[in-house]
């Protein structure tokens, strides 16, 4: 095998170890997504908010700016 591949048989990576290292990189990820999650789960009551806020940003163009445009479209 090292004379099919050259000089660069010693650095052939085996199953095994490729086998350990992802999943000791996955383990990784799964560990910042947990913490990712548990982070986002307490900006729900400002999601919340920010949902009631755009309601009211909505309502008052709807009552002030509408009008307006009435008027000044008005022939």
């Amino acid at each position: 095998m090292a004379e099919a591949f050259g000089f660069y048989a010693d650095n052939i990576v085996t199953r095994d170890y490729l086998d350990a290292v992802l999943r000791s990189g996955f383990g990784e990820h799964d560990r910042r997504l947990e913490q990712i999650e548990q982070r986002l789960e307490k900006l729900e009551p400002l999601r919340i908010q920010t949902t009631l806020h755009s309601f009211m940003l909505g309502l008052i163009v709807l009552v002030q700016v509408v009008p307006q445009l009435q008027v000044w479209l008005a022939p």
